[in-house]
């Protein structure tokens, strides 16, 4: 039986495996699948395939052929030349496949980074680069080429080469060849247009190995170094030339500064002057005006008494007048009577008779001829008399006039002289002052540098007692037990928050106490640093020896993580913490690592370029900048660090750390404020406030105005301008923020905003310093009045505990001040979002300081209504923890945090406000940070 097998199914498709038979007799098969896809091409494609297959097999065996050919000639050409065992130069890559040309050889090279370089006859091109291993250009050689794709194209002595195109892998060419060659796969050819290049022979792999060679590794080795030392260098010039804008910068700012303190000295130089030249001027018109009006009161006099002459000359003319008419009366009727005759005297033109009587009518003519002429001679007379008197009246007012004018030339040459006097005497002053600063400046630079010679002594004597730190050990500060019920209670609850702390957060920074772990915020152990002087004046000193122990042997690692940490918050909980600890417990150990971190922070003051420090600082790295979510500083953050870094100067006598924060407050001293009321962020690059920001005694801006009063207390009361700027603050909370409710009539402290400065009332727990703070003030020798302002906001924060549910404060609370016809609007309220409470310790500060100034038991009795509530919603298993919602007591939402404050703060101030003795801390001799550590006061 014949047997047939199918490689193709019944339907013409191709299979792969067992395949159906046409037939019953034909027998089945199972066939490869490669041999079934290539029964499927075309006759075409399979010669194709076969053609190019062969091509690469016949390539290989004759590349690999000729191969050991060129290694042989290599080897040849590397006896007969000895120049090849030269060192071989650094820039050479030995990786890379290369043109190799001997000395003789002249070339010209045409770069270009296209495949398609047209090349003509007369152009003589060479290659640089090429991916073809077994190109040997000899002697005398003269190649028309650019590049080829034939890997075995060998040229010889003698050949000269047109190459247009190739193809071909196997093109052999010898004497007397001409190859046209133009196309070329190589796209990295660089072909440059140098008259002559030399190329060194590839050597054998073996001269690599040879001893008189400098090997490969040390060349990169050295290269790298080079190259590191080079970056190293760069980095180095960058920073320092990073360092000199940053000088340049701080520079530039304390000098605008000065200018603009100068230019608003100048200008209100020129104001008062401007003032005083009004002044001035007003008088001089003002006495113009009077002299003016005291001539006219004598020219109205004159007139009135020369009217007054004139109509008494006129009266006495009258009354003359009637005299003679009444004699002439008189005798013209004793003539009549012939009581006596009249004899008349003939005069020529008369026409009278000597001897003879007048007749009545000659009488009467006569008469009135004769007063004819006498009304003319008076009137003449008059006439002239006035005439002489105007013109008099216009001499004397030409006199007066003249004398006026002389009197004016010698004022204004008065004023002028006066004038170039007191110009001339400005200037003396200003030559004065400017030889005063400029010698005041030479005074404080050699003071300064007296004073760096005697810091460098005192660190350098710190320095060689470092082995001996007992030397800087204090005498322990003794704190008598508990003795009342409440003291007692409170300093349970210290053992029930430490005991969960130290079971489940030992060494980190918070507690959480509901699911028994821990929070880190910078890692450097806040509860138990922040707690130490507590643990201290409670009396727990097993628990006060355990916190010593990890400060010694694990602080200062912690210094040496790399995170970020923040300036404010770690100078009052762990440097306040440290140096309260030093000054309760007189150990040293505490003071060296103040020191130690006080350091660490000092980039934050030393890499600004203004007096104002950044907030954040890496203390491993010693980096210092703004926060990430803003180039601003915190106002209050900036200004509350001078009680700490003060202390540190004192107890270690290197001022450094004084210097630089205490120019923090005199650089804020002098910037413009807002009735003294400061923003509440500002600019370490500038130095100057954000406008725009709010003004408020809440969070961020709290703490400048405690300090204010610290600070001139710690100093023993010697920095006036530190008084006088919290005197206009207070003054300008009153005027700004200090607002009263319509019904119950409660006094709050409310926020401004923005540029027009509009009234938010809105009072943040934090305020509640705010009384305790007025009163200290008070007790210092403040304004009397503060205490009245004091005891008022007192009552409001109470009633922020006591209208609450759980009895418990809110963190904000809101207030209705304005007038309102609607009953039911209470006077505060709270919002849903700030109905939570942090076991914040404000008001409880601000109940400590009114017992102990005052003696008022109310505020005792205050403190245990929140300490019980304290106890009943805030007490968990493992500690104490924040509250989401102080409004419904039946779901407070615990928030499963215990922060470092509620050791430091909150339960210290519960267990000083319950002690009988009202000067367990003496304000007198201690001042509290704003995290609750007490400091010494100084005399100075």
């Amino acid at each position: 039986m014949k047997r047939m097998v199918s490689h193709r199914s019944h339907k013409g498709e191709v299979c792969g495996g067992l395949h159906e038979a046409k037939h019953p007799h034909q027998v089945i098969l199972p066939m490869p699948k490669a041999l079934s896809h290539w029964k499927m091409l075309s006759r075409f494609q399979r010669n194709l395939v076969t053609m190019v297959l062969v091509a690469v097999v016949v390539t290989l065996v004759y590349y690999w052929g000729l191969k050991e050919q060129v290694q042989l000639e290599e080897k040849k050409e590397e006896l007969m030349n000895p120049q090849i065992h030269q060192p071989l130069p650094q820039h050479l890559d030995l990786e890379d496949s290369q043109i190799i040309q001997t000395e003789s050889t002249t070339t010209k090279v045409v770069v270009t980074f296209t495949p398609f370089l047209p090349v003509t006859e007369v152009i003589t091109m060479i290659v640089t680069e090429t991916i073809n291993p077994l190109l040997q250009v000899t002697e005398g050689t003269t190649v028309y080429m650019t590049e080829t794709v034939n890997p075995l194209l060998l040229v010889s002595e003698g050949t000269t080469v047109n190459v247009t195109e190739t193809v071909s892998s196997f093109l052999p060419v010898t004497e007397e060849t001409t190859v046209n060659v133009t196309e070329t796969v190589n796209p990295l050819l660089p072909v440059t247009d140098i008259p002559s290049v030399q190329f060194i022979p590839v050597p054998d792999w073996s001269i690599i190995n040879r001893p008189d060679l400098k090997p490969i590794d040390e060349w990169l080795k050295e290269e790298e170094e080079e190259q590191r030392l080079n970056d190293r260098r760069i980095w180095e010039e960058e920073r320092r030339k990073l360092e000199e804008k940053k000088r340049e910068a701080k520079k530039k700012v304390q000098e605008r500064i000065i200018v603009e303190q100068l230019r608003k000295l100048d200008e209100r130089r020129r104001e008062e002057e401007k003032k005083v030249i009004e002044e001035t001027n007003k008088k001089r018109e003002d006495k113009l005006k009077m002299k003016m009006e005291e001539k006219k009161v004598e020219a109205y006099e004159m007139f009135a008494e020369e009217w007054r002459e004139v109509e008494r000359i006129k009266e006495e003319r009258r009354k003359e007048d009637e005299r003679l008419i009444k004699e002439e009366i008189e005798r013209k009727k004793r003539l009549e009577r012939g009581e006596i005759v009249e004899k008349v005297t003939s005069k020529p033109g008369n026409g009278l008779v000597e001897g003879r009587a007048w007749s009545p009518e000659e009488l009467t003519l006569k008469e009135e001829e004769e007063k004819a002429k006498l009304e003319e001679e008076r009137r003449r007379e008059q006439e002239e008399r006035i005439r002489e008197e105007q013109e008099e009246r216009i001499r004397e007012e030409q006199r007066k006039r003249e004398e006026e004018r002389q009197r004016e030339l010698e004022r204004r040459k008065k004023e002028e002289e006066k004038r170039k006097e007191e110009e001339r005497q400005r200037e003396l002053d200003r030559l004065r002052e400017v030889e005063r600063k400029h010698q005041e400046e030479i005074e404080a630079e050699e003071k300064k540098k007296m004073e760096e010679k005697r810091r460098e002594l005192v660190r350098m004597t710190m320095v060689a007692d470092a082995t001996n730190i007992h030397n800087f050990r204090l005498k322990p500060v003794e704190f008598p037990p508990p003795k009342t019920e409440r003291q007692i209670a409170v300093l349970d609850m210290l053992k029930h928050a430490w005991a969960g702390y130290k079971k489940y957060a030992w060494g980190h920074d918070h507690l959480k106490p509901i699911s028994q772990t821990y929070h880190d915020w910078f890692g450097l152990g806040l509860t138990i640093v922040d707690g130490l002087d507590t643990l201290w004046i409670m009396g727990m000193k097993k628990e006060f020896n355990d916190s010593q122990e990890w400060v010694t042997n694990r602080l200062s690692v912690s210094f040496n993580e790399f995170h970020d940490v923040n300036l404010f918050e770690v100078t009052i909980r762990v440097l306040g913490g440290l140096l309260s600890a030093y000054h309760l417990s007189g150990d040293p150990v505490f003071l060296e690592r103040a020191m130690t971190l006080g350091e660490r922070l000092m980039p934050c003051f030393t890499k600004s370029p203004s007096a104002i420090p950044y907030s954040d600082v890496n203390l491993a790295s010693r980096l210092a900048h703004s926060p990430k979510w803003s180039p601003d500083s915190s106002t209050s953050e900036v200004t509350t660090l001078q009680l700490e870094f003060r202390d540190l100067s004192r107890c270690c006598h290197d001022y450094t750390f004084e210097d630089v924060s205490f120019q923090v407050s005199e650089h804020v001293h002098v910037l413009e404020k807002t009735d003294g009321l400061v923003p509440i962020f500002i600019n370490p690059n500038t130095g100057s406030f954000h406008e725009n920001t709010e003004i408020k005694l809440g969070a961020r801006g709290d703490s400048y105005y405690e300090y204010l009063l610290k600070q001139w207390i710690q100093t023993g009361k010697t920095h006036d301008f530190l008084k006088d700027d919290y005197l206009k603050a207070i003054e300008g909370i009153k005027k700004k923020l200090v607002k009263r409710t319509p019904k119950k009539d409660l006094v709050f402290i409310g926020e401004l905003r923005g540029n027009g400065r509009e009234f938010v009332p809105k009072m943040d727990h934090l305020v509640c310093f705010a009384p305790g703070m007025l009163a200290l003030g008070v007790h210092h020798g403040m304004p009397e009045d503060h205490m009245k302002l004091a005891v008022d906001l007192m009552e409001t924060c109470y009633r922020t505990y006591a209208e609450r549910p759980t009895f418990l404060a809110p963190e904000i609370t809101f207030f209705n001040y304005k007038p309102s016809l609607d009953d039911s609007q209470p006077d505060m309220y709270v919002k849903t979002n700030d109905a939570h409470n942090l076991l914040r310790p404000e008001f409880l500060e601000s109940l400590w300081y009114m017992w102990s100034l005052t003696g008022n038991t109310t505020y005792q009795d205050w403190g245990w209504q929140i300490f019980k509530a304290f106890e009943r919603y805030a007490k968990v298993n493992n500690g104490y923890t924040s509250l989401g919602n102080v409004n419904n007591p039946l779901d407070t939402r615990p928030r499963d945090m215990m922060e470092s404050f509620f050791l430091s703060e909150t339960i210290k101030y519960l267990y000083l406000l319950f002690s009988d003795d009202r000067k367990l801390i003496d304000v007198d001799k201690w001042v509290m940070n704003t995290e609750g550590h007490p400091l010494p006061i100084y005399t100075s």
